[in-house]
């Protein structure tokens, strides 16, 4: 027998509903809420083994990358390369745009990675430059 549903649409209930199948006798509601209690109760600990599955993880992807990394050290009297977009030039955009710059020579260094530059013509340049942002000039 169809059922009626909003605007005159009729439901029609599957075999299973209609007929009673071993599921529908066998199904008992207390064992069943029981397990999804128990199962709640598990998803801390589920999750804590998971963030330290994750943590592992990023660990090892890290050694492996540290692994490959050259390392370039930069020294008083290297000439280096600064990177365009410490720059923020205001008139180029897009990634057809060069991504290092100038060459220039270490004159001093002022903190452990941060050095002061001079250009090519003895001129001092006014900020001081990252080492995350210069790039050693091998010719």
């Amino acid at each position: 027998m169809p059922f009626i549903l909003a605007y005159g649409l009729e439901a029609v209930l599957p075999v299973e509903v209609t007929l009673h199948t071993h599921c529908l006798i066998t199904f008992q509601r207390e064992l069943i809420n029981a397990a999804l209690r128990e199962a709640l109760d598990l998803l801390p600990s589920i999750q804590g083994d998971d963030l330290l599955h994750k943590a592992l993880y990023k660990l090892r992807i890290a050694r492996l990358h540290d692994r490959t990394v050259k390392l370039h050290p930069i020294h008083v009297g290297d000439f280096v390369l600064h990177r365009t977009e410490a720059v923020a030039c205001t008139g180029e955009q897009g990634k057809l745009t060069k991504n290092w710059e100038g060459l220039y020579k270490v004159i001093a260094q002022i903190q452990p990675s941060t050095y002061r530059l001079e250009t090519a013509d003895r001129t001092l340049v006014p900020q001081t430059w990252h080492s995350s942002n210069l790039r050693k000039y091998c010719h």
